[in-house]
């Protein structure tokens, strides 16, 4: 089975479980996957369907142009909105409006001043999504911050308002968002524990941060299993012309919520520099390797990374870890290599940027 892939979005932390739930699934079944990012592959399919992953707009409907040219039946892996049903698509995605329902009823019961969505990449379906329910569910357009690839420019928007209007709550696109909010408001001395921020995805990296953030957690992996289950219905000829499965959530409260312990459009060429600078965001892409690191660590890996934190030399991390020292430096030399680093103190400062703790995997 050919699984198509958006090339910028496939170094997400999305992509990345997306992938992984499609993986799982396939080896159960015994079957075996291709993952490309070209769509002329398409063409070369055998079966009569085709997994779609990807977030920009543009590039899923030439997918899905694409998969239809040959044939097959797309199904598309994606929060992309569907304003219109289209003949022979299948779709899996978060209940996006649904989260976005609660998120803002949970904000408005607990404060009078008006809630801001923040960081919106308008080049991203999901993220054009939640502006749409956002706006739907009584938000306000200049209460909308937008993305256009550089978070410190979408911060200093944000914070031109916030001088004049303060907020109650503030739901962010994605974790990143919210880190870099939260910490561009430390810079700039600014006290926000009395407000509630929740933001989308649930990363290792947002439960490690100081403080840890809130955020609407959905089951990626599950997208593999269920466009499996879309691919067994339409390759057994059943009358179907398309279907769409909205996966479960959960809000997931941590410091940064009280149930815690704690926009325009833009013209083509506009649309363009977005799409090409989005995933080019120097401050995104630094925490994106973190997740990156996080992700592949082990108990030990997580033990030298508590260590290096709490600035502890090789010999020490040595003993307590029952390793040798060589072992802890070819340890501590893959993360440096993750993390694009040169040295170990070079290290330990980038991981402060934005890591107050280890991560702790149990703190769901």
């Amino acid at each position: 089975m050919l699984v198509l892939t958006e090339e910028s979005y496939k170094i997400s932390v999305w992509c990345r479980e997306i992938l992984d739930g499609i993986r799982q699934e396939s080896r159960k079944r015994r079957l075996s996957v291709t993952v490309s990012c070209n769509a002329e592959d398409i063409v070369n399919e055998s079966g009569n369907t085709v997994i779609i992953v990807g977030a920009e707009t543009e590039w899923l409907a030439y997918a899905v142009k694409m998969a239809k040219a040959c044939g097959k039946h797309p199904i598309i892996l994606s929060n992309q909105m569907e304003k219109r049903r289209e003949n022979g698509v299948s779709r899996v995605s978060e209940d996006i409006f649904g989260s976005m329902s609660e998120i803002t009823a949970l904000l408005s019961g607990r404060s009078s001043d008006g809630i801001a969505l923040y960081a919106v990449n308008p080049c991203s379906a999901s993220d054009s999504f939640k502006r749409d329910a956002f706006l739907e569910l009584g938000g306000q357009n200049a209460d909308v911050f937008i993305n256009e690839g550089s978070l410190k420019e979408c911060f200093e928007d944000f914070y031109t308002k916030y001088k004049t209007k303060k907020y109650g709550g503030i739901v962010c696109a994605n974790d990143f968002a919210a880190i870099s909010l939260i910490r561009h408001m430390k810079e700039k001395g600014q006290d926000i524990s009395g407000t509630d921020i929740i933001s989308y995805s649930d990363t290792l990296i947002s439960r490690c941060t100081s403080p840890t953030v809130s955020t609407v957690r959905a089951n990626f992996k599950s997208f593999g299993t269920l466009a499996f289950m879309i691919h067994d219905c339409v390759s057994k000829g059943e009358a179907i012309n398309g279907m769409h499965i909205y996966c479960t959530w959960d809000i997931i409260h941590r410091e940064t919520s009280s149930g815690g312990a704690y926009a325009a459009n833009t013209d083509a060429e506009k649309e363009e520099k977005v799409r090409k600078s989005f995933y080019g965001d120097p401050e995104l892409m630094e925490m994106m390797r973190i997740e990156e690191l996080l992700t592949g660590c082990d108990e030990v890996d997580l033990k030298i990374l508590e260590a290096i934190l709490d600035g502890k030399k090789t010999q020490s991390i040595a003993e307590e870890c029952y390793l040798t020292e060589s072992a802890v430096k070819y340890r501590i030399g893959k993360m440096k290599d993750i993390c694009k680093v040169e040295s170990r103190a070079s290290l330990r400062d980038f991981l402060l940027k934005y890591l107050s703790r280890a991560c702790d995997r149990t703190a769901r």
